[in-house]
This record gives structure tokens, sequence and C-alpha cells, in this order.
């Protein structure tokens, strides 16, 4: 069966598969577009089968405020390459990935959120659309892990989320007090950039142990002689 060009770019614009993966789908569906989505989509499960053990060491920090700026969400979607990190379409799914972060609001319920229905198909789970996001790219897209924070009810506050120009650190601080918005969310803002510059591992002295605080007492003691 001959598939015509027009059938074909139908097909890629509107699931971003590439141009012989649609062409092929259609083919084998002949020429039925929705038996060809399901091929795509079939498609993108075997192959994320089949990468399922593939090292993910590039990939994007992500961060989005709520609405009413009181929440604050960071995902973590890990790909094989840099290629696939900088894709647009891999870029979207991190964004809707966010969304559906958002929505959940609470940490520890991943399976909530790959459960919910796609933004962009709401016959697929989120999910099945990382699957699909796979298939396309041919690498595995593994989302990692988020992060919630949010101001505490009835207090005054604001959030603040900083992401490096690599893409690959991200903060997001929580700052509540008396002061004026604008000054809390510069302040907010300027911590921030300090901790993704500095990479602390404790927020106060009283939370560091004593054996690290004498340890680091030592290396100072060392440097002055």
């Amino acid at each position: 069966m001959s598939i015509s060009p027009q059938l074909i770019k139908s097909l890629r614009d509107e699931t971003g598969a590439g141009f012989m993966d649609c062409k092929n789908a259609l083919e084998q569906a002949g020429g039925d577009m929705e038996k060809a989505r399901l091929i795509l989509r079939e498609k993108g499960a075997i192959i994320a089968s089949k990468r399922a053990s593939k090292e993910v060491n590039q990939g994007v920090i992500a961060g989005a405020l709520s609405e009413d700026g009181r929440m604050g969400a960071l995902i973590d979607l890990r790909c094989e390459t840099d290629f696939v990190a900088r894709n647009e379409e891999f870029l979207k799914l991190a964004d809707e990935l966010l969304q559906h972060v958002l929505a959940v609001g609470e940490e520890g319920k991943m399976d909530a959120v790959l459960q919910r229905p796609s933004l962009a198909d709401s016959s697929i789970t989120v999910e099945k659309q990382i699957e699909i996001a796979i298939g396309k790219t041919g690498e595995r897209i593994a989302f990692q892990n988020y992060a919630i924070a949010r101001v505490p009810d009835g207090e005054n506050g604001v959030v603040d989320i900083y992401i490096h120009h690599n893409k690959l650190v991200g903060v997001m601080v929580v700052l509540t007090g008396n002061a004026d918005k604008a000054t809390m969310q510069n302040l907010a803002h300027e911590i921030a950039i300090q901790i993704a510059w500095s990479a602390p591992q404790y927020l106060s002295k009283d939370e560091i142990p004593a054996e690290v605080l004498q340890q680091e007492l030592e290396i100072e003691k060392q440097r002055a002689l």
C-alpha cells in the first residue's frame, strides 16, 4: 500500500516520531492512523524495555512555582546523552512533569505522578508518555526524583528556585518572615545562588556532627601553621 506524504506528515506532527518510523507504522497499519499511533506507542515500550539497563548520566534539573508562588517543585529527568538532554521534546517533557508534580503537591508520590493523565494526550498516562519519548529518542529516559517545598500555611514567605546555566544543579529555598515580598524574594534568590555555588551540607552549625566539626578545625589549624 502506498502511503501519502501528507498522511506521514500528519502522523509526524501529531506524535513527533521520525519520518521512517511514521511511514513504517502507517504501512503496517494499512493506512489506519489510529492503528499507526498504537504501533508507535508499542515501539516506545519495546525500546524502553531494551534500554532499561543503560546508564543515564545526562539530563536536566528543572523547576517551577505554583500559580500563587507559595509552592515550588524541582525534578530530575535523566537521559543517556547530552544531545537528547538539549532536545526540545525532552525539555517539553520536563516542563509537563513539573506541572504534574505541582498538581500532586506531595513528596514521595512518584506512582501518583506517573499515573496521571498526560497533558498532551489524556488517553495515556504520564508513564506511557515517557515510554513514547523513549521511542522517539531511542534513548533511555528516567524520571529519577522530584522535590516539593512550600511556605507553611498562615505564614508570610516566598519560594525561590535557581537553576544553574548547565541545568545540572537546582536549588529551592523557602524563606519566611515579616519583610515585604520583594525583599524576601531577592534575599531568597541570593541564598539559592550561594547554595548552588558552595553546595553546603548543613543549614546551621548546630546540624554539624561533632566529629565533622573537629575534623574541619584540625584542617584549619594545619593551614595556619
